[in-house]
């Protein structure tokens, strides 16, 4: 799909699913105006038999045609429809969206508030510009995972960034669970900072996840 060809609050099947029970799922995208910038999203939504339209979860970012950049602003999923792989769906979206049509930096923007989507981002090959910093930085957090638990685990390295997450929005509104220390049935998965940019470091290996992300998505929901 060719950028220029995308008109305002219009919705452009991207992907079709169906899911266990043969209720289809469309995935569309769109483009609107805001704050003088224009707006892309991704945009799940699943139908029901009496034709009921529901919104799964969606993400949405900015372009810069002349750059060739995209910056990642947010995602989200609502809380039923969690555990999935919608996350991984929109993201890979994004991805394959984007390197389609030669938009090839792709970064997200400073401020994000979800260590577990930076945990995702960062399957895909995006990373920070220093990742040593992990060591020795106070804001480094510990995404963890607990055995045949479905909660986002985390371990935070300094007590401010703690309070900062436990006292924010993506804290109350997700399954997040903090822990004060690793037990034997807790692994750490991987390490993110929420002020730092995280930027795609290889493209061909987040494209090609991003299909097989894709793929496996469909046959789960198959």
């Amino acid at each position: 799909m060719n950028l220029s060809q995308i008109e305002y609050d219009k919705r452009y099947l991207f992907a079709m699913f169906y899911d266990h029970n043969g209720y289809a799922e469309k995935l569309f995208l769109m483009k609107s105006f805001n704050n003088g910038k224009d707006h892309y999203y991704f945009r799940l939504f699943l139908y029901l038999p009496n034709g009921k339209e529901i919104l799964l979860g969606y993400l949405y970012f900015f372009i810069d045609e002349n750059k060739k950049e995209s910056k990642f602003i947010g995602c989200c999923v609502k809380n039923e429809y969690r555990n999935q792989g919608i996350a991984s769906l929109l993201i890979s979206s994004w991805l394959l969206f984007c390197l389609n049509n030669n938009i090839i930096d792709l970064n997200t923007n400073r401020k994000q508030s979800k260590p577990f989507l930076l945990y995702l981002l960062k399957k895909f090959s995006f990373e920070i510009n220093n990742p040593a910093i992990y060591n020795t930085s106070l804001n480094t957090i510990y995404v963890c995972q607990k055995y045949e638990s479905l909660a986002k685990i985390l371990l935070f390295k300094g007590e401010k960034q703690r309070e900062m997450f436990e006292k924010s929005t993506s804290f109350q509104k997700d399954n997040y669970e903090i822990i004060d220390n690793l037990t034997a049935d807790i692994t750490v998965k991987d390490e993110v900072m929420l002020d730092k940019i995280y930027s795609l470091n290889d493209q061909n290996y987040g494209y090609q996840r991003a299909l097989k992300m894709h793929q496996k998505y469909f046959d789960h929901a198959r």
